[in-house]
């Protein structure tokens, strides 16, 4: 393990232990064995309706880049992919599926992209409504996202007339001159398919609502698990605070939002109302069963079909 993930680790369980020190481990106790086992049936069936749904939205991205393959082998990559993203700052991992795939892989990194970006789009539109019911209490956070997202937009657009320049001389500067012309010409076919893509605007727009519809039925997970322990709030603003936590793990200053996830769910749970050791449990039991569970799921798929990433040989699906 790499010092950078050492030091996630500690500065996440550090913010996790002042949690629990600072709520009370007795209390925090009483509320696991609150938890209503009852709920936890309609929990796992949206986890596996959602884990499905993703599944098709992967098989439809690829369809943008005319890659076929069926919807049974889509879920598994999808999984395979999030197992090993589970483990990366910003989940960047969900990359390891174009190594399922016989295309090249300059197509099915367009895939992926266009899959990351529609789940970013999805969870920033809960987000942005979200901070509307917290007010002030959310503070100069309202301002950063929005300066955030304008950021994004504005490189976005730079990206999209000058992409050429850029690549040109990022390549001149951290690329072996060896590897360059290899990486130019993998560049340029990534490119061209994007360009390519966006002849299909209907189906993106068809996948971005599909993102919008998953995140909604991710949010009744969250809900499930509210009503198991007794916390009144409603599914909306659970689903606004779902999509700034989202938002807050992309940072990569823990592994798998260790620490950062349970310290923003009980602060904006506090600001409706809802005990500190209820919103901590919260947390703990959404990344256990819901995220932890998953992974190790997908890990089992991973060692029944490995790829290599040293050699880029593939196993297929």
């Amino acid at each position: 393990m790499k010092l950078g993930q050492v030091l996630s680790f500690i500065v996440g369980g550090s913010i996790l232990l002042y949690l629990f020190n600072k709520i009370g481990f007795g209390k925090i106790k009483a509320a696991v064995l609150s938890l209503n086992p009852v709920y936890m049936l309609g929990f796992f069936f949206f986890i596996a309706l959602s884990v499905i749904l993703k599944g098709l939205k992967w098989k439809m991205s690829l369809g943008i880049f005319d890659i076929k393959t069926k919807l049974l082998d889509a879920t598994e990559m999808w999984i395979i992919g999030f197992s090993i993203g589970a483990m990366t700052p910003g989940r960047m991992g969900d990359f390891v599926k174009i190594l399922y795939l016989d295309e090249k892989k300059s197509k099915s990194m367009g895939a992926v992209l266009l899959d990351r970006l529609t789940d970013v789009f999805a969870v920033l539109v809960f987000a942005l409504m979200g901070l509307g019911i917290f007010g002030s209490a959310v503070g100069s956070a309202k301002q950063m996202i929005f300066l955030a997202f304008a950021a994004l937009l504005a490189g976005i657009l730079i990206l999209k007339k000058y992409h050429k320049p850029l690549s040109g001389a990022v390549l001149s500067r951290i690329v072996p001159k060896k590897y360059r012309a290899s990486l130019k010409e993998g560049a340029a076919h990534f490119f061209e398919s994007s360009r390519q893509a966006l002849k299909y605007r209907k189906r993106i727009f068809g996948i971005s609502l599909m993102s919008v519809f998953i995140w909604m039925v991710s949010g009744l997970q969250g809900f499930i698990i509210a009503r198991s322990l007794g916390i009144g709030i409603g599914y909306l603003p659970l689903l606004f605070i779902l999509s700034i936590v989202a938002l807050v793990e992309l940072i990569p200053i823990t592994v798998a939002g260790l620490g950062t996830r349970e310290a923003t769910i009980v602060f904006l749970m506090s600001v409706l109302g809802v005990e500190s050791e209820k919103a901590i449990v919260f947390s703990l039991v959404n990344f256990i069963f819901g995220y932890l569970v998953l992974a190790l799921v997908g890990y089992v798929f991973w060692l029944r079909r490995p790829v290599s990433f040293g050699n880029a040989k593939r196993t297929h699906i």
